[in-house]
């Protein structure tokens, strides 16, 4: 079941993201209550020195969260630029959200210091699918400190239910490369799946908004066929049009 913790977020207006930098007016305010981040790979329940601050805001276009990561061994953190989903070596920073709060399934994403994506769709009965690639922002960058990172879900990738209280599932986790150490927030137990663990983030006054994309396309032919050495024949022509129209379902 999931836990009874319900984090609060605030609705802000035209959010214009630092892209990296917790720099933005948005970012100011008290991080999330959270406590402490335990392991649950390769060991249970174990605490990391490394902190983790996360920050979760929201506007009429997408969902944003800003993580500012600490490590008492800054040079030490892992961040490389590689090809999207190729993040797993690295020290990564993320989360899982099941949009319409009922434990079927979620959207997983992570991101390193240097802003790479990773992501992955999570269901009770398939396990992880790598195979979508939704869209969505991130970036990042390394600090004194450690390392920050930005990500900014609109709206129209995840699919929830509108309404003047909107609750979705939310986990929190952090990977520390050179320890081999996966931490999250809740804790996840042994035997026990990330899913079954989320707590509650609760958004006001959310809509759904409309996903529809519509790509017109045209293609022209032209064929002429050789009737001697020097001349071709009549030309054949063969002009096409259509369109390709995509709409989102709600929940």
């Amino acid at each position: 079941d999931s836990l009874e913790t319900d984090l609060m977020v605030r609705h802000v207006m035209d959010l214009r993201a630092g892209y990296g930098s917790l720099e933005d007016a948005a970012w100011q305010g008290e991080a999330l209550p959270l406590g402490d981040w335990l392991t649950y790979n390769p060991l249970n329940g174990e605490k990391l020195v490394q902190t983790t601050e996360v920050r979760v805001v929201y506007d009429d276009r997408a969902i944003y969260l800003a993580f500012r990561c600490r490590d008492p061994e800054p040079e030490k953190v892992r961040s490389t630029l590689s090809r999207r989903d190729q993040l797993w070596n690295d020290d990564w920073v993320g989360l899982s959200l099941d949009p319409v709060g009922n434990g079927q399934s979620s959207y997983d994403l992570f991101v390193n210091g240097a802003g790479l994506q990773a992501d992955l769709l999570t269901t009770p009965s398939a396990g992880e699918n790598s195979a979508p690639d939704w869209v969505w922002d991130s970036a990042g960058h390394r600090t004194s400190e450690g390392y920050e990172a930005e990500i900014r879900i609109p709206l129209t990738t995840i699919r929830f239910k509108s309404g003047p209280e909107v609750r979705m599932g939310i986990l929190f986790w952090r990977r520390v490369s050179r320890l081999g150490m996966s931490a999250s927030w809740p804790e996840v137990p042994a035997g026990k799946s990330f899913i079954e663990r989320h707590a509650t983030l609760t958004l006001r006054d959310l809509k759904q908004p409309l996903t529809l994309e519509v790509i017109p396309s045209a293609t022209y032919s032209r064929r002429e066929t050789r009737v001697r050495p020097e001349a071709f024949g009549p030309t054949e022509s063969d002009p096409d049009a259509g369109v390709s129209v995509k709409y989102g379902v709600t929940s």
